[in-house]
């Protein structure tokens, strides 16, 4: 339905009542008359002042409706008229916020070994050459690393602008640093451990490994939104912006060998640096008057550089496995893709209006999570021998291949705000 004609025809009856009231004349005073000319001109002149503060007076309040009439409703550029959303703020504000964090990590692609029982050295040693091989049914269980939850915080600062829609500007950082460790071990006589980055240069064998890694999260956003309520309890929030990240990760590995006696160690770094596009919308129900639910969404489009560096050193083992040298190998990879995250949260929020609306505190009680998908570009390198025509000695041919793996964080936030 078309409310604007209603709206007009308020604006008009009230602009007729006005004039109606200007127009409406006095009762002369009785008693006896003024001289002639004097009561004419006298009248005529008090007329023409009594005329010209009406007609400010209607002025004034033709005004009055107008603005009335701007607060009910809007024209939308496409001509279509309508009731106007209220926005969640009536004047210009500062804000700022500060967040407790306590998240965890996840990341694919980190395992660093293959525990397998009931294949010990010697069997396979005494397999190499055989075309059945000697290799016993066995019982494998993949080692990964088990995160741990740390803490992080988040600093927020932004303004509402009273004279341009109510729209606002946020500026947060957010800085998270998270760790994972794992480590396995298994007896001689009971299995071995197998390498899962490299089983050459980082022994065939071992009977103890053990790996860990470091995590560093910086963001910083920019967001332009505005906050309005679409129904009496119910304000969303959409917005637009930019994110910057900074993703630094570090994985250290070592292994003790299960042939020779040369320990083997693994380290890896991991580097994004990307800036992109970012949009969402946050959303708040109302259920009384100090209290709400709020819900976010956002995705993020960053176009970055990754930075990977892997350093091996270790145990080359001989052709026939009994022996091993030293050796130490190193990967270098710099190269740019773009990269999508996507973040999500809910939680309880109170919030408290003091000293006659000039201050609101608030404090939000929430879970969180953030996907960056494929971060994890490490490179796994895989060794394959082939004899060299003698029939007695190998060559290693390698194969690299990026782990592709998602990086992900989730937890608990406390947030503090305060605007005036």
């Amino acid at each position: 339905m078309n409310k604007k004609p209603m709206y007009q025809a308020i604006a008009l009856t009230s602009i007729l009542m006005a004039l109606a009231s200007c127009t409406r004349r006095e009762k002369p005073p009785q008693g006896p008359c003024p001289p002639k000319d004097q009561s004419v001109a006298g009248q005529i002149r008090s007329d023409c002042l009594k005329t010209d503060q009406k007609m400010q007076l209607l002025a004034s309040k033709i005004d009055d409706i107008q603005k009335q009439i701007c607060c009910l409703g809007m024209e939308t550029v496409h001509e279509c008229w309508g009731g106007k959303v209220p926005a969640h703020y009536d004047n210009d504000r500062f804000f700022i916020t500060g967040e407790f964090l306590y998240w965890k990590a996840d990341e694919d692609g980190l395992e660093y070994g293959t525990k397998v029982q009931g294949l010990t050295v010697s069997k396979i040693t005494s397999g190499i050459g055989n075309a059945g091989g000697n290799y016993p049914n066995t019982n494998s269980t993949v080692e990964d690393l088990s995160f741990s939850w740390n803490p992080g915080f988040r600093l927020g600062a932004g303004g509402t602008f009273g004279d341009h829609d109510h729209w606002d500007l946020f500026l947060n950082y957010t800085r998270i640093n998270n760790k994972a460790h794992g480590s396995a071990s298994i007896g001689a006589s009971q299995g071995v451990i197998l390498p899962a980055w490299d089983g050459f240069i980082l022994g065939v064998a071992s009977n103890n490994a053990s790996a860990h890694l470091h995590v560093n999260l910086n963001t910083l956003d920019l967001e332009l939104g505005r906050d309005y309520f679409v129904a009496q309890d119910l304000a969303i929030r959409p917005h637009l912006g930019l994110r910057g990240a900074i993703i630094d990760q570090a994985y250290n590995a070592s292994y003790n060998p299960a042939i020779g006696s040369i320990t083997s160690t693994l380290s890896m770094k991991n580097d994004f640096m990307g800036i992109g596009v970012r949009a969402g919308s946050d959303m708040m129900w109302h259920f009384c008057q100090n209290f709400g639910i709020y819900g976010q969404i956002s995705g993020a489009l960053l176009y970055g550089r990754f930075k990977v560096y892997e350093k091996f050193k270790g145990a080359f083992p001989t052709p026939s496995l009994e022996g091993s040298y030293g050796v130490t190998t190193k990967l270098n990879e710099d190269f740019s893709r773009t990269r999508a995250n996507i973040q999500a949260a809910i939680g309880f929020t109170w919030e408290e209006v003091i000293a006659l609306g000039d201050y609101k505190l608030a404090i939000s009680l929430g879970y969180e999570m953030s996907e960056w998908f494929d971060q994890n570009q490490m490179m796994q390198k895989m060794e394959q021998l082939f004899p060299n025509g003698s029939g007695n000695t190998t060559l290693p041919a390698a194969f690299l291949k990026h782990q592709d793996g998602d990086l992900g964080f989730q937890g608990g936030s406390l947030k503090f705000m305060i605007d005036f």
